[in-house]
């Protein structure tokens, strides 16, 4: 064994054993070293190897003069054993990987440059991310007002009948938004089919002519009426479009996140342009002219959609490293239609899969600021009284601005088409960073929550009011409080270690909406205002609830200021972590976008 010690002449003399080699001897020690070779140890002597090494010049300064102390002292330290003090170089060789720079695209104009560059790929992204939620969201507005003013203004029918049509209506959406989710190309042309099929019975209840056969409707085609409604409503299959464009983009969540943005801002602009078409076409054509437009905006959704099947079943898969060359294009296998079960269930494992390593990424990297025990009660009851107000509110509107003010269907257009831009400047808003920024400084969490909530209870009470300027002002003012909590809690939801709500929770969501569909027409038989209060009621509940069980939280401590400022820098250290990959450089729209994603849309 050899050991280093200054010598004399000041002369540096390499080492030549593998312990010493690295350099490990200290800075501190005197610069010129000598190398000197000490008395070869054997086990039969009482002088172990470990006092050996303990007892070197190179750890004991005390006796470089000495080669070999004669009686050596204890340590207070505990003896370890030679393997793991001296370390050999080629058992700690360092070897580093520099890894490509392609893993490192970040900025999504470089991303899409490199997955959109063909014009394949370019038309199947404008399809699914400007076409598809276009005609989605212009044919949801038709059966939102107009089908509804018909049974109530036309047909003299019990209001029993009116509200078990519109439960009926509500279910056939919920039970397509569900199953979307599951096979998703499956269920959106299936939905597109029926939503086709339900316009042209509502078209042709009112002109029997047009029929090939001759049918005498004894009921004045009431019934082609009911159930071509309830059949349109089967166009509820958003959640499946999203999982769409998740496809498109492949693995890059900031590519998903940037194109569920603008999948989601273009429904809200066919929704704007849907109510103010679809009044004038109501007051000249009446209902007939409202379902011939949803059967031609049926029409060209499945005509797009069997497009982008065709498209999509000659893809060729993104290959960023040119891994197998030009064999890839051999390895793809054929796409064909098929109606396997395994399959199906297959790639719906996958998609969990998928989604809870997104949700992972989302509560480890953006976590909310509150704890996660309070989102798991406060996201429901928000949940509950936003979705159930809405939907007091919206059903009765509509009627009231006819019968009450007696205004028009050009003017309740408008009303809506207002009510709806209203919306989409918030959602626009928030989803813009600069300026969704400026609105956290403001109001950050969970004051936004609070403001949500209290926002709509105010505007409920407002609408409940019968003065036409006070019911227009509180109409406008609930519908940028319900954009506003919408997208609050979505993000909410992203961030949750459970984004998906629980099967108990929406079962009784459900329940309690299509309760609510069907008392409002009889309560509006009752008297106009009374839906409106019982959508004032559901707000002031679940803000009261609210505001209750954030003042009486408990998680071992009281939901103060410190505790809320001691998770507030935590969940910022965790942000502020550098790096380059694109999960950890979301921006907030992303971080919604990709939330709705995990939770799919509330109904």
């Amino acid at each position: 064994v050899h050991v280093t010690q200054p010598r004399a002449d000041g002369n540096y003399v390499n080492n030549q054993s593998n312990d010493v080699e690295r350099g490990d001897i200290p800075r501190s020690m005197s610069p010129p070293y000598q190398t000197i070779e000490l008395q070869t140890i054997t086990p039969a002597k009482s002088q172990g190897t470990d006092d050996t090494f303990m007892d070197s010049p190179v750890l004991s300064p005390a006796s470089s003069t000495d080669s070999r102390p004669t009686s050596p002292k204890k340590s207070a330290t505990p003896k370890r054993s030679r393997r793991k003090l001296i370390r050999f170089s080629s058992v700690n060789e360092v070897r580093t990987f520099t890894p490509s720079p392609e893993e490192f695209q970040d900025h999504p104009k470089n991303v899409f440059k490199s997955l959109h560059n063909t014009r394949g790929s370019r038309l199947r992204h404008f399809l699914t991310v400007r076409i598809l939620p276009f005609t989605y969201g212009a044919i949801s507005s038709i059966t939102t007002i107009y089908f509804f003013l018909e049974l109530m203004v036309r047909y003299t029918l019990n209001k029993e009948i009116i509200g078990v049509y519109l439960a009926a209506a509500y279910l056939t959406r919920v039970v397509f938004t569900s199953i979307s989710r599951v096979a998703p190309k499956s269920c959106i042309l299936l939905g597109s089919l029926l939503t086709l099929l339900g316009f042209l019975m509502v078209a042709l209840s009112q002109r029997p002519s047009y029929i090939p056969v001759k049918i005498k409707f004894q009921d004045d085609g009431l019934t082609w009426f009911i159930a071509g409604s309830i059949l349109a409503c089967a166009y509820e299959t958003n959640s499946g479009m999203e999982m769409i464009v998740r496809d498109q983009c492949l693995d890059n969540v900031k590519a998903i996140g940037i194109q569920l943005k603008n999948h989601y801002l273009m429904t809200k602009i066919a929704r704007v342009l849907a109510f103010a078409g679809l009044g004038f076409l109501y007051q000249y054509y009446n209902v007939e002219g409202v379902a011939l437009l949803g059967a031609g905006l049926a029409v060209l959704q499945i005509m797009f959609l069997c497009i982008f099947f065709i498209l999509d079943i000659f893809r060729i898969h993104y290959d960023p490293n040119n891994a197998f060359g030009e064999d890839f294009i051999d390895l793809k296998p054929h796409c064909k239609p098929n109606c396997s079960i395994r399959a199906v269930r297959g790639k719906r494992r996958m998609f969990k899969s998928a989604m809870s390593k997104l949700n992972r990424t989302l509560s480890k990297y953006y976590p909310s600021d509150l704890p996660q025990s309070a989102l798991r009660r406060v996201i429901p009851l928000c949940v509950f009284g936003r979705t159930l107000s809405s939907v007091c509110i919206w059903g009765s509107s509509a009627l009231l601005i006819f019968d009450d003010y007696t205004q028009n269907f050009i003017v309740i257009g408008l009303i809506f088409a207002g009510a709806a831009a209203c919306d989409f400047i918030v959602s626009f808003v928030l989803l813009t960073n600069r300026l969704e920024t400026k609105l956290k400084k403001l109001c950050p969490a969970p004051r936004d929550l609070f403001l949500g909530m209290f926002g709509i209870t105010l505007s409920s009470t407002l609408v409940a009011v019968p003065i036409y300027p006070v019911f227009l002002a509180g109409f406008m003012i609930y519908c940028v409080c319900n954009g506003l909590l919408r997208i609050v809690l979505t993000e909410l939801q992203g961030s949750s270690e459970n984004p998906n709500e629980r099967v108990a929770y929406q079962i009784n969501r459900r329940l309690w909406t299509a309760g609510s569909l069907y008392v409002i027409p009889i309560l509006y038989n009752l008297h106009p205002r009374i839906p409106f209060v019982l959508g004032l009621w559901f707000a002031v509940a679940s803000s009261t609830l609210l505001t209750i069980y954030m003042c009486c939280y408990q998680s071992g401590e009281p939901l103060d200021d410190v505790n809320l400022r001691k998770n507030k820098r935590a969940v910022t250290a965790a942000k502020n972590r550098p790096s380059r990959r694109p999960e950890r450089n979301l921006d907030y729209a992303e971080q919604v976008m990709l939330g709705r994603l995990m939770k799919g849309k509330d109904v």
